[in-house]
């Protein structure tokens, strides 16, 4: 499981909200292994002028990426450099792109009101 927040501040709307989803979500499958039908993406967007960018960009997207604790530090590097590499590749200047990770136990996962654990989620979390 995993929950990508893709947030955009730029003054035009160069690419499109499903093209955001779809190359974040081809990196979740490819750096975290999960099902294709797994992440949860979701997009918003805001006006340069409701928000302070760093280093005087004009345009930022931040990508934050809440998954299980377990993936290792390999994994994760390789997953900044996946995310920045798909939206590089719809058209985001590699330069605009930040991510950060948020990790939490399983167990802090419900569906359906249930708790998770490692065994119900299908797939290895220890990459």
């Amino acid at each position: 499981m995993a929950l990508a927040e893709i947030t955009v501040v730029q003054p035009n709307q160069d690419v499109s909200d499903g093209t955001l989803i779809e190359a974040v979500r081809e990196a979740l499958v490819v750096g975290l292994r999960v099902p294709v039908d797994d992440p949860t993406i979701l997009v918003s967007r805001m006006a340069p002028s409701q928000a302070v960018l760093p280093g005087g960009l004009e345009a930022m997207i931040l990508v934050k990426i809440t998954m299980f604790v377990g993936r290792s530090l390999d994994t994760r590097e390789s997953l900044h450099a996946l995310v920045a590499q798909e939206l590089k590749e719809v058209g985001v200047p590699v330069e605009n792109v930040r991510t950060v990770f948020v990790e939490t136990p399983v167990s802090n996962w419900g569906v359906d009101g249930s708790p998770q654990d490692s065994s119900s989620v299908g797939f290895d979390i220890a990459i």
